[in-house]
């Protein structure tokens, strides 16, 4: 399967845990779209600082969103967490909700690249790699004491029905999720953890389809049981060992 090309580079900590996408830095590249036309705002500053304060812009919507929702969330709250001004803030962004659909794309980059940290991860069987990664979300989850989960499925639950832009944004970054689940299944297979005519790609939407709701119930229960209920039951429908048996 070919995986969608990033306009991002993520430079990421290999240790960073779900939910804690702030310790990565993110820069941007040739095909990263440029700033809006320049109507409010500060001067131009160094590209180099302008650079700095949209990321830590970004940075700050990733923290905040992965444990609050977005129509909660006030623009004074994210920029004071920041430290940046308001008026520099439109010289990004159009809007709040602009500036929300940047924050779920790149949020989506930088998941896929932890994912890939673990999935690619040739010293493991590729099952082995996938329950590595689920062992790995379960302590960051305990860790950041059940408050923050995934933003993609908190902004999904929260404007997928009525926003056709965030909508899209997370359709589009759960689906690159897919794949690259699916790529590891597909290694699996190959190596004989997974019977064959085992429906793949079904299988790794299934996969973040119970992801997403196992995660939103270990923080409604403060408890990390149900990942274990939906790992066990996935692992079981691959025909392999359950997660516990890892």
């Amino acid at each position: 399967i070919m995986l969608k090309q990033s306009s991002l580079k993520i430079i990421a900590d290999a240790d960073t845990p779900l939910g804690a996408p702030h310790q990565a830095r993110l820069k941007t590249v040739e095909d990263a779209p440029s700033p809006a036309p320049r109507g409010r705002g500060r001067p131009r500053k160094a590209d180099g600082a302008r650079d700095e304060t949209r990321e830590r812009l970004i940075r700050a919507g990733i923290d905040i969103l992965s444990e609050q929702c977005f129509a909660s969330t006030s623009l004074d709250e994210i920029l004071k967490s920041c430290d940046v001004p308001k008026g520099s803030f439109y010289y990004y962004f159009s809007s709040k909700n602009a500036f929300g659909c940047e924050v779920v794309r790149q949020y989506g980059v930088l998941y896929a690249q932890y994912l890939n940290r673990f999935l690619h991860n040739t010293a493991l069987s590729p099952l082995q790699r996938l329950k590595m990664f689920i062992a790995a979300n379960k302590d960051a989850i305990a860790h950041h004491d059940y408050k923050r989960g995934c933003l993609l499925g908190n902004i999904g639950q929260e404007l997928g029905a009525w926003d056709a832009d965030f909508r899209a944004m997370v359709d589009d970054a759960m689906g690159d999720w897919e794949g690259h689940i699916e790529n590891c299944l597909i290694a699996a297979q190959e190596a004989g953890e997974v019977p064959e005519g085992a429906d793949l790609k079904g299988l790794a939407a299934f996969f973040w389809i119970g992801w997403e709701g196992a995660v939103f119930r270990s923080k409604l229960l403060r408890d990390t049981k149900p990942i274990d209920l939906f790992a066990n039951a996935f692992f079981k429908a691959l025909g392999a060992p359950s997660q516990d048996a890892a």
